[in-house]
């Protein structure tokens, strides 16, 4: 709600998978009651699974943002090293493994008649890596919305 950006991940089987995973403003100005629609979202942290890889494909056209890292940085990821990518309607992302990533972003003019539900994929073994952009180097992922 307002400037906060929730997700549920519906290809793990637990209830467990309700989270805070972006901010529309700035954490200090960050507000659960404004109607004002933010063009960023504000990212803490970005992971990697070394096991598998994710799809997200939404069960309607819509369109979406995902910033992504290269595979190839391994757990020497840099904030500079992420890219924010715009994906059209009708389309989805497969994520490799070892890629570096965040969820998918919708802009809230596509979430007026509520969230935006993906059938979503990944491997049975799913084991994380995390970087916390916020803690190991003092900075944020601002990603456009659109």
């Amino acid at each position: 709600a307002g400037q906060f950006f929730y997700g549920k991940n519906l290809a793990i089987a637990t209830s467990n998978n309700f989270y805070l995973d972006g901010l529309g403003a700035m954490p200090e100005h960050a507000s659960h009651t404004t109607t004002d629609q933010p063009d960023y979202i504000y990212l803490w942290m970005s992971d990697y699974h070394p096991d598998g890889g994710q799809l997200f494909w939404p069960h309607k056209p819509t369109p979406f943002v995902m910033c992504l890292g290269p595979a190839s940085k391994g757990d020497d990821i840099q904030p500079e090293d992420m890219r924010a990518f715009f994906v059209p309607p009708g389309k989805g992302a497969y994520i490799h493994p070892g890629t570096w990533h965040n969820g998918f972003y919708v802009a809230p003019e596509f979430t007026k008649h509520g969230p935006v539900r993906c059938l979503t994929r990944q491997g049975k073994v799913h084991a994380r890596l995390s970087a916390s952009w916020a803690h190991e180097f003092g900075k944020l992922l601002r990603v456009p919305l659109k």
